[in-house]
Parts: C-alpha cells; sequence; structure tokens
C-alpha cells in the first residue's frame, strides 16, 4: 500500500477503497447507469449541440465547448451533461458524458418536462429562414409565383 500511496496516480476515492479494503465493480457495458446516476445530480449542467456553434446549456443558454482533453472532443454528442465550465480563450465543459434527453424529465420532472410538438415558442416563431437564392440573378427569381408565365394555346383539329 505504501508504494500505491506514493503514485501520483491514485485518487482520493481510490485511497479510501484501499483503506477500506473496498472492491471497485465495474459496470461493465452498462454505462447507461453510471451516465444516469451523473445525470440524477447534475441535470442543471446539461447541454445540447448547437447546428452554428459548440453547444447551448438548456438552463441559461450559454454557448459553451466541449474541452479538447475530452475523449468526446471528436464525436460531439447531440446531449450532454458536464461537472464544471472553465474559461481559457472559450468557456469549456469538463468531465462530460453523453446522455438521453428524455433522461431529463425522468430525472428532474420539476425542472424539465416534454414540450408540446404542436407549439412553437416565442423565441421559435419570431425566427425567419430566408431561401437560398442564386447571386447573379434577382432576389426573389427562386420564387414559383415570380416565374414568367407560360401562356397555353389551346388547338383544335
Amino acid at each position: 500500500m505504501e508504494n500505491l500511496i506514493t503514485g501520483s496516480f491514485i485518487t482520493t476515492s481510490d485511497l479510501m477503497c484501499l483503506w477500506h479494503k473496498l472492491d471497485v465493480v465495474s459496470c461493465g457495458k452498462k454505462t447507461a447507469l453510471a451516465q444516469k446516476a451523473i445525470l440524477s445530480g447534475f441535470f442543471r449542467n446539461a447541454a445540447k449541440k448547437d447546428p452554428q456553434e459548440g453547444y447551448r446549456t438548456l438552463v441559461d443558454q450559454q454557448v459553451v465547448y466541449i474541452h479538447p482533453s475530452s475523449a468526446l472532443f471528436n464525436r460531439q454528442p447531440d446531449w450532454v451533461v458536464y461537472h464544471e465550465l472553465v474559461m481559457t480563450t472559450k468557456e469549456y465543459m469538463r468531465e462530460v458524458t453523453t446522455i438521453d434527453p428524455r433522461w431529463l424529465v425522468e430525472f428532474a420532472p420539476k425542472f424539465f418536462k416534454f414540450g408540446d410538438p404542436t407549439k412553437l415558442s416565442r423565441a421559435k416563431k419570431s425566427m425567419r429562414i430566408e431561401p437560398l437564392f442564386n447571386k447573379y440573378e434577382e432576389k426573389d427569381s427562386w420564387r414559383i409565383s415570380r416565374a414568367p408565365k407560360k401562356f397555353h394555346v389551346k388547338v383544335t383539329f
């Protein structure tokens, strides 16, 4: 045990397990159990992938990013929960794990609820999507209503 204590890679929880002679039990491939346990305590730190830039925290819509040292940095999952935010050149999430968004309602029903898919929020209603157009043509040339009308000639024999 003396050799283990001198190693810098030993954490406090590892030492507690050794001290109390507790076995560390792996969850194996059932990682969802560990993810749900983390989410149940850190549900306020949930974030959703933003199509334009990084992630948006669910609580205050703050733009955040997965820290480059994270194993999830190159994977960029749609939904995550994090332990802490660190400000360097950007606001980075550290200790990140993926989550299923349905778990938010399951573990924090007083904080999250399922939205009505038939209703849009005021912010979503105010968004307007502009269609793409050819920069060499007029602005509304893509519209069918602006297309030149074709005349149909009726011919009888």
